[in-house]
């Protein structure tokens, strides 16, 4: 939103996914996961390659990487 900090606005959502029960890992590697919606287990390495074993009803994988700019042309980008 207009005029207001963005350290303010990512404090707010950090609360409200806190408060919903959301853990959020990053620095993390994926090792393994099984089963079905509603009843996961999964099997993680943290940064410092600790194993983290667990169980959880929902996954959400989100990858971090940087933006790629298309070519005009490449994908159909910039086609008219």
């Amino acid at each position: 939103p207009a005029g207001e900090p963005g350290t303010d606005i990512a404090g707010r959502l950090e609360r409200a996914v806190r408060e919903a029960g959301v853990n959020v890992l990053t620095d993390t590697d994926l090792v393994s996961v099984d089963g079905y919606v509603g009843a996961f287990s999964y099997a993680l390495r943290d940064g410092k390659g600790e194993p983290v074993e667990g169980v959880t009803s929902v996954i959400v994988l989100a990858v971090g990487t940087e933006t790629y700019e298309p070519e005009v042309g490449e994908f159909g980008w910039g086609a008219t």
